[in-house]
Parts: C-alpha cells; sequence; structure tokens
C-alpha cells in the first residue's frame, strides 16, 4: 500500500485544486483515545477504528468462532459509527468527509437517521466510470440521473416527486445499481431487487405453485426431480433430488403480488476503489475499473486486493498490497488529530484523499420502505434514498423518486490476515473474514415471501412459482449459534438507548471448510457424509459453515450454498489447485474456491464468494462484474440468470 499512497499523494499535487490543503477535514476536537484495544475476543464498543488482528494461535474449539463473532462486532462498531459532517459542499459534495468517522459522537447512542462512515463508502457506480481516479474518494463521481444511451439516456424524475426531494435536508444515497448483463456462460443477478443466482432446492409443488393447464403441465416438465422422488419434498445439495439450473431469487415484504420488493445496494471502502482506480503497473494507461482490464488481470492471476494485519511479519503469499503493523487506536488518534501527523506505520502522506490504510472492505446492505417497516420505524437505521420507477410515459419508460428506508440485512467482509501486533501473520482472513447481521424484525422471514426466477434459451423470463403465489421465507439453519447468541446479548444490553440494539449477529466465517465431492478435505468418496462431516468440524470452531442473512440470501439454494454455479472456468492457477471447470448447471459437489493451494468446497458466503476466487477477482464480485450496466431495476424490469432448458 506503500506505493499506491504515494501515488496519491502525487495526484493531489497535480489536482486541478489548488493543493490537498483546500482537502482539509472539517476540525474536531483533538483527543486521544484510549480505547481500541481489547483482549482476543473481547467487544469494543467505543472505537472508532475497525479492530485490530489477533493471533489464533492456541485457540480451540469454539472460542474461535467466539474470539472472530467478537471481533466481527467491534468491526460493526467502527463501520456504523455516525460519519463526520462537513457544509463544505464544493469539496465535499455528499456532506460528508467520505470514510471518516465523527469522533465527537459514540456508536453506542446512535439514534436511527445517524449517516453512518460505511454509507459515505462508493457505490458500485462510481467505481466503475471514468472519473473515478484515487484522488477523486471525496467527490461524486456518479448522477443518479444517469441511464445508459442504449436506454435512453437521462433518466427524468417522477411526476409529482418535486415536493419529496425539496424536503429533504441531506443529499441522498442511489439504491438502484444497474443490472448487469452476465458473462458469457455465467449467472448473476446481484443487483438493486433480485438477488445472487443460486440452485432451485424448492420442491417441485412449491416452486409450480399458482400455475394450471399448460403452464402447470410446463413448469412440472422442466422441474420434475431428475432422480424420481416426492414432489412435495425439497430437494438438497447433496441428496437424490438435487435440481442444478440457476434460479434468482427476488424478495418482497409481504406477498409478491403487493410488488413491496427489498432493495440491496453495495459499498466499497477506499482502499478498495482506490486499488481498483489507480493506473495498472504493467499498463498504466487503463485499470481495473475498465472491465476489460480486469478480464485480462483475473486470466492471469493479477488482481491483489490490499489487506490489514497488525502482524510485524505479512505473510508468505504473492499479494504485495497489503498494511503490516496496522493499529486499531493508532488509526482512531488519526481520525481524532483531523489526519494531522498521524505517524501510521508505511503510511507518511494520510489525508482526505488518502485515508488511513485498513484494508479492502465490501459492504451489502437490505433495505425496506420505512412505510412497510414492522414496529416503530425509529428502531430501525433509516436513510433517504433515490430509486427507479416504472413510468411508460417517461421517454425511456423509467423515472426517480425518492422515499425513506429501514435497514435490514447487513453484509460485512473485510480482506485481513490474521496476527498479533509484532507477530507473523497467518493465512486465517485472506479468504476474507465474512459476517452479517439482521434486523431483529426479521426473524425467522414470517413477513417475507419470495420467487425464484430463470430465463430460458429463448430468452424469455418465468418466475418459479407464479408471482402471486410466492413462498414462504423460512430459516434452514439454526442460526445464530448458542455462541453468538450469547454474545449478541451481551452486546445488546451495552446498546441500551440505540438504534443497534435492535439487530443481531448472525454469524462469522473464518475458516474453509471442505464439505463436497470435489477433493474433499479429508478425502471421502461419500458425498453426503463428508457434508456432513464438514458441517460438524466447522461446528466445533464455533463458524455456521452455511451462512446466510435471511433477507440476503433468502431460498433453499442460497441457505445452504455449497458447490459450482454454472459457466464457471477457473483461471490457470485456480485450475491448478485442483478447481474444476463447470458447464451447464450448478454442481453442488465441485470445489469452489482454493485456500492453502488446495481445491475447497465451502459452503455459505465464503463459498459463493470463492467462486469470484477462482475467476481470478479476490473473491469479489464487485470487480467480477464490473461496469456491465444496462438498466436500473424496477417493478418490471430486473435481470434473471440465463440458463438454457436442461436435457435428460
Amino acid at each position: 500500500m506503500v506505493q499506491l499512497r504515494g501515488m496519491v499523494a502525487v495526484y493531489c499535487v497535480l489536482a486541478i485544486f489548488s493543493g490537498c490543503s483546500q482537502y482539509a477535514p472539517p476540525a474536531q476536537a483533538e483527543a486521544t483515545l484510549s480505547r481500541c484495544a481489547p483482549g482476543r475476543g473481547v467487544v469494543d464498543l467505543n472505537c472508532p477504528a475497525p479492530p485490530s488482528t489477533f493471533s489464533t494461535a492456541g485457540l480451540q474449539g469454539t472460542y474461535v468462532g467466539q474470539s472472530w463473532d467478537a471481533w466481527a462486532w467491534s468491526s460493526f462498531a467502527a463501520l456504523n459509527w455516525p460519519a463526520l459532517a462537513t457544509p463544505e459542499s464544493s469539496l465535499f459534495q455528499t456532506g460528508f468527509v467520505r470514510g471518516i468517522p465523527d469522533v465527537q459522537k459514540k456508536f453506542v447512542t446512535a439514534q436511527s437517521r445517524d449517516v453512518t462512515v460505511w454509507e459515505t463508502f462508493k457505490e458500485k457506480r462510481e467505481l466503475f466510470n471514468p472519473l473515478a481516479t484515487p484522488r477523486s474518494w471525496q467527490a461524486r463521481t456518479f448522477d443518479p440521473k444517469y441511464a445508459p444511451s442504449i436506454h435512453g439516456g437521462e433518466i427524468a424524475m417522477c411526476a409529482g416527486a418535486e415536493p419529496r426531494f425539496a424536503a429533504l435536508t441531506t443529499a441522498p444515497r442511489v439504491f438502484a445499481r444497474l443490472s448487469k448483463t452476465p458473462s458469457a456462460g455465467g449467472a448473476s443477478t446481484e443487483d438493486e431487487t433480485a438477488e445472487v443466482a443460486s440452485p432451485a432446492q424448492e420442491s417441485t409443488n412449491q416452486l409450480c405453485a399458482g400455475y394450471s393447464g399448460k403452464a402447470l403441465s410446463d413448469c412440472r416438465q422442466f422441474l420434475h426431480p431428475q432422480q424420481g422422488g416426492n414432489d412435495s419434498t425439497p430437494y438438497t445439495a447433496t441428496g437424490p433430488n438435487g435440481r442444478s439450473f440457476p434460479v434468482g431469487p427476488r424478495v418482497f415484504k409481504g406477498t409478491p403480488s403487493a410488488a413491496n420488493f427489498l432493495y440491496y445496494e453495495v459499498k466499497v471502502n477506499y482502499d478498495y476503489y482506490a486499488y481498483v482506480a489507480q493506473p495498472l503497473p504493467n499498463n498504466p494507461g487503463t485499470s481495473l475499473n475498465v472491465y476489460t482490464s480486469a478480464i485480462a488481470q483475473a486470466k492471469n492471476n493479477g488482481i491483489f486486493l490490499p489487506y490489514r494485519t497488525s502482524a510485524a511479519a505479512k505473510p508468505s503469499s504473492r499479494n504485495p498490497n497489503a498494511v503490516a503493523n496496522y493499529s486499531a487506536l493508532a488509526t482512531a488518534n488519526c481520525y481524532a488529530s483531523n489526519l494531522k501527523d498521524c505517524g501510521l506505520a508505511g503510511q507518511p502522506n494520510v489525508s482526505v484523499t488518502s485515508l488511513p490504510a485498513l484494508g479492502s472492505i465490501q459492504l451489502k446492505a437490505a433495505w425496506v420502505p420505512v412505510s412497510l417497516l414492522d414496529g416503530n420505524p425509529d428502531d430501525y437505521h433509516l436513510t433517504d434514498a433515490i430509486y427507479y420507477k416504472d413510468s411508460p410515459n417517461q421517454r425511456n419508460g423509467l423515472c426517480y423518486d425518492v422515499q425513506t428506508f429501514g435497514l435490514v440485512g447487513l453484509h460485512i467482509i473485510q480482506r485481513v490476515h490474521a496476527g498479533a501486533p509484532g507477530g507473523v501473520a497467518g493465512s486465517t482472513g485472506g479468504t476474507y473474514i465474512f459476517a452479517t447481521w439482521e434486523h431483529q424484525s426479521v426473524g425467522n422471514g414470517a413477513d417475507y415471501t419470495y420467487v425464484n426466477y430463470s430465463k430460458f434459451a429463448r430468452n424469455t423470463e418465468m418466475p418459479y412459482p407464479n408471482t402471486a403465489a410466492g413462498i414462504q421465507v423460512a430459516r434452514l439453519q439454526n442460526y445464530p449459534l448458542p455462541t453468538t447468541a450469547r454474545l449478541n446479548a451481551q452486546v445488546q444490553s451495552q446498546l441500551a438507548g440505540s438504534v443497534w440494539a435492535n439487530y443481531r449477529l448472525i454469524g462469522t466465517q473464518f475458516q474453509a471448510i471442505g464439505l463436497g465431492c470435489s477433493q474433499p478435505i479429508p478425502p471421502n468418496p461419500d458425498c453426503a457424509t463428508q457434508a456432513h462431516k464438514g458441517e460438524a468440524i466447522s461446528l466445533a470452531l464455533g463458524q455456521p459453515v452455511y451462512l446466510a442473512n435471511l433477507v440476503i440470501e433468502t431460498n433453499r439454494g442460497l441457505q445452504q450454498f455449497q458447490g459450482q454455479p454454472p459457466g464457471q472456468t477457473p483461471n490457470a492457477h485456480f485450475a491448478g489447485n485442483g478447481v474444476p471447470k463447470n458447464y451447464q448447471f450448478f454442481s453442488p459437489g465441485s470445489a469452489n474456491m482454493s485456500f492453502s493451494s488446495q481445491a475447497v468446497n465451502m459452503g455459505g458466503c465464503m463459498g459463493c464468494h470463492g467462486v469470484a476466487q477462482t475467476q481470478g477477482f479476490a473473491f469479489s464480485f464487485v470487480l467480477q462484474d464490473g461496469d456491465k450496466g444496462t438498466v436500473p431495476d424496477t417493478a418490471t424490469s430486473i435481470s434473471i440468470p440465463p440458463v438454457a432448458l436442461p436435457t435428460q
């Protein structure tokens, strides 16, 4: 990261602004923070910097998972810390100093309308466009009125929306991430209102509900189990009735017929943004935010997203983009000193355009319109956001509007390497640490339904079941685990009076565990037995092997994710580690990632993101999907995974 940050400093000098001093943050009362250095397994809710890493040496049994759960809660506090507001709108166009906490405020007393640090991070369209450069971190590099020229150009405001925009006191964010055209042979639905591709594991009866006549006959013919079995029995990844064509679930608050779907957004922090936006060392005329360049780098296994470790020595890996000797306390004190004389290890030029290094952080959030929230809206973290609607009478059939939304789900993934200060970094965390939270109201999903969609080769879209019917959401795994639930209760007792007392950690993934039939760890020819054994190993560590967020990974296939989606060809590096190619259908027994140079079939969040790792994109679907935008999502326009009709 030293090379990258020096480059940013040069850009700052060459900027059109008269100098970097114009980017000085608004003054905060300088203070020295005495916290930010808890013991291993201790939650710190009073540190505005993400936590230091720790050594896993000597940890046994569920204490491993408990330690990472505590670390995850400390991360949650830092990233949901109130952001630093500023009136300098010409330099800080969002009204906030992006990525900087307000150290005069506290996470433990945060209210529902406080804008958080992570909400000031960049969203995808601010990264994948020509205006994105490392020095443009504080700038707003995307206009919400933008629409691709293939869809009629600029999108107009919806009729009657003017009073809603006039009533805003801060600039709204934009939820409607552009839909994506899938990569060749692949399937992706990670966009505004649809979840990622997954296998259809519901029963035929569930999937064909709401159809009659020829539509019912066609559905049953398409979805009937290949190997017999009861139509009313849900399929499983390892059972005889496994179905392997991809679907993209769309989740609704209430019944699907009311069309009250959830909205999703993805954010990346400064380290991620600057790495992707900087000129490529081997080709300075381009960067990773140019899709063809990212593809070429991924094919050659040349993408190394930055990580952090508190250890003095980096692990033996090819990734040069790291900050060693990371200290949460030093970083928090840097924030408190208005980024002056920070003295951070390996970071001589800290400023609001070159923030203290944290390693790559990505977040994915699920939101529900405030009018549909259960209970008191003030019990939710709230935000105003722009979203897109169908508008047939306007030139491109779309318009944009604004309303208030409540947060119901949040993923946080961080690239770190475990290691104690002054020690040697370990391999744990190089796969990212995956943690996810839900609002308490989500419960086991009683107020939510979903519909699986699929697109046939003839390019028509079909919902399974009929959109009017829907499938009731139900949690399949007993998560949070007991150790996590106990920690949640302890944390929530410290958050009385804060909106964040209404959120709970569902679980944390930190260790790759082999589940499937393709080169399992340890070898076992029986796929089902191996899956159960792998799950038992994971649970013994206090880790949920099928970690999923009920409002972000909702259907049966995502709640039980393992194996490899269709259309996957690992690059030469990961193919050499034993990760196989996969073609038309989901392969639940195939390895989906690599750890310590060995192919692994992992479950849950880590296994899903591992698919992006094997393509060379460092566990990041954000980078793998790039700028493949087509049209904004609306009630009738969503991106659906393509798939040819299965053959017997």
